[in-house]
């Protein structure tokens, strides 16, 4: 009987969290990595191909993910409101409290205690609130990882969330969408840079026949045809030795001159002969 992508053991919780930590760039906020949308999707991908659910995909991977750290969040936050007591105690009881303590280092302190949450939602993670295969003590809770702050900054009054639209009315700015193409250009400025583009250094080959090229372009049109049918002949007979050779096509002017040698040749030979046969 295959199994529900709601029914997630302990231990494969427990893996998940392992993988996610090994990934530092979904979770630590200072990285440059953080919000490359491609690199985390792919990561995103390799964890759920190891995690060996069909039926869960890396999004719903990701969704479960999210609920095991906000339930990590509201946790903590009881911890650290009741240092001492049966709240405290039963908040450290939580299996994966302990497991999850090296988001310790990435949390920013909140000056008050409400729902506005401590570090920009990405578009991505609004996108992705509805019900996943793996269900938190509060799906409310929202993520606090953001850079470390060392001194906390002075309260001031928590404004009025703003109420938000329906999702089915958002459309996708034209300035975001230039600002995110500028985004990726910046961040992989320095990985275009250091690529090779200017391929090897010319050899002694390479230089012999780029002159050749040049001079090639001196000669005229049907030349160059010539030329180049006579250099594929020389080519072929020394790829195959073990062929008979193709005789190199003469130029028009050669066969030309060739004939008239071959006439005169014939001319001088007659005079000759006819001057051995005249008697004295």
């Amino acid at each position: 009987m295959p199994r529900s992508k709601h029914d997630i053991s302990s231990r494969e919780l427990e893996k998940l969290i392992e993988l996610v930590r090994n990934h530092p760039h979904l979770y630590n906020p200072q990285l440059c990595d953080y919000r490359d949308a491609l690199l985390s999707g792919n990561t995103w991908q390799s964890i759920a191909n190891a995690m060996n659910r069909d039926e869960i995909d890396a999004k719903g991977w990701k969704k479960c993910w999210r609920n095991q750290r906000d339930t990590y969040m509201k946790r903590r936050r009881e911890v650290r409101s009741h240092k001492s007591g049966q709240a405290a105690e039963k908040a450290r009881k939580w299996q994966f409290y302990e497991t999850m303590g090296f988001l310790e280092e990435f949390v920013k302190e909140s000056s008050t205690e409400s729902n506005v949450p401590a570090c920009e939602v990405t578009p991505e993670e609004e996108a992705d609130e509805d019900d996943s295969g793996c269900s938190a003590e509060s799906s409310s809770e929202v993520s606090e990882l953001a850079p470390v702050v060392l001194e906390s900054a002075p309260k001031s009054p928590v404004p009025e969330p703003a109420q938000k639209k329906p999702r089915g009315n958002r459309k996708p700015g034209k300035s975001g969408i230039e600002d995110a193409i500028k985004d990726l250009i910046a961040h992989n400025q320095d990985k275009w840079e250091q690529l090779d583009i200017t391929g090897p250094s010319p050899d002694a080959d390479d230089l012999f026949f780029q002159s050749c090229a040049q001079k090639i372009k001196l000669l005229n049109t049907q030349f160059r045809s010539y030329l180049r049918m006579q250099i594929t002949q020389l080519f072929f007979n020394a790829e195959n030795p073990h062929l008979i050779p193709v005789p190199i096509m003469p130029l028009p002017c050669h066969i030309a001159l060739t004939e008239e040698v071959t006439m005169l040749a014939s001319l001088n030979s007659a005079t000759v002969d006819n001057q051995f046969n005249t008697p004295i």
